[in-house]
């Protein structure tokens, strides 16, 4: 039985490269855990306030799929616990 500690619908891991973001959340379900992903951008409004999108420009693409790859290797890393 693998498990991870579920932090009160707060995600297990946060990752981010510049201002591209992810957050790993995990689910127990019976004797098995499930990773799910939510990946994000912030960015500061005209009134200087932070804000989040899921919209991505096409110079943020490379930068997402190196963080895709990261989480892949954490939630690899994860799944061996």
């Amino acid at each position: 039985m693998k498990t991870t500690k579920t932090n009160n619908n707060r995600p297990i891991l946060y990752l981010r490269i510049g201002h591209i973001y992810a957050n790993i959340w995990d689910r127990c379900i019976k004797d098995n855990t499930f990773y799910s992903v939510t990946f994000g951008s912030r960015y500061r409004d005209k009134d200087g306030n932070w804000q989040s999108t899921e919209n991505y420009k096409t110079e943020d693409l490379l930068v997402l799929a190196k963080l895709v790859d990261q989480v892949h290797t954490k939630i690899l890393e994860l799944q061996t616990l």
